[in-house]
């Protein structure tokens, strides 16, 4: 049957797999049901005037509304396309795939470092501001336990004043005498059981008497002292002491 040339203005439409008919629905609304796919070519449509149905994809109204069938793959361009993914992922280097970074190196270098902090830790706690000379030969005291006088020239210049202080308490506040400083040792002999080594730490610059002689002040407290401090050697000496 050949088509009248004026579009018609409503379908009745068949829905072949629900089996369920929609009469007088416009055109427009069929149109719409295409694109989005609600019903499909195989579906069937008449109008009002026909008594037979028609695929949708037979009708010339509504063929247009259809969505074009993709074109058929060329099986050897299919085949290419494979090829190219295949090498791709077989051409992927080693290099570029994550590892997991060893840890080992790092844990060997934590181990050195703590121990050097361990070694390290009671001299850092035991430092002091006075300028000690290097000693040549050193007793092993208990430094927790052992009492700090310290002594250094004159902060005003005075080459007859020396300054002493105990502990490590030291700064202009802190500032004591010969006999103020051996008050303050023989008070915390006092407090204690045990008898602590009283270390006498001196400036370099000091005269070796000024240390002497608070030394000797110290040994009549019945305590070990113990003087970083050089000893003058007379002159002309020789080599033994």
């Amino acid at each position: 049957m050949k088509p009248s040339t004026q579009i018609p203005q409503f379908f009745d439409v068949w829905l072949v797999t629900a089996n369920r008919v929609y009469r007088g629905v416009p055109f427009s609304v069929v149109g719409d049901w295409l694109q989005e796919h609600r019903i499909t070519e195989r579906d069937c449509v008449r109008t009002a005037n026909e008594a037979n149905w028609q695929y949708i994809s037979d009708n010339p109204y509504l063929k247009p509304y259809l969505a074009p069938a993709p074109p058929e793959s060329d099986p050897r361009t299919d085949a290419e396309a494979l090829d190219e993914i295949t090498a791709s992922i077989s051409g992927r280097k080693p290099e570029e795939e994550e590892e997991d970074p060893d840890m080992i190196p790092l844990i060997d270098i934590s181990m050195v470092l703590l121990v050097f902090f361990m070694m390290t830790a009671q001299d850092l706690l035991t430092t002091t501001k006075i300028d000690t000379p290097p000693a040549e030969f050193a007793e092993i005291s208990d430094r927790k336990k052992a009492l700090y006088v310290n002594l250094e020239p004159d902060p005003g210049g005075n080459p007859n004043r020396t300054v002493y202080y105990y502990g490590d308490n030291i700064g202009p506040a802190h500032e004591l005498t010969e006999d103020q400083v051996v008050e303050q040792v023989r008070e915390a002999i006092s407090r204690r059981q045990d008898v602590p080594d009283v270390i006498v730490r001196a400036d370099a610059k000091l005269p070796y008497e000024r240390v002497r002689d608070l030394t000797v002040k110290l040994k009549e407290l019945d305590c070990t002292v113990k003087a970083n401090v050089k000893e003058k050697r007379a002159e002309g000496s020789g080599g033994a002491p």
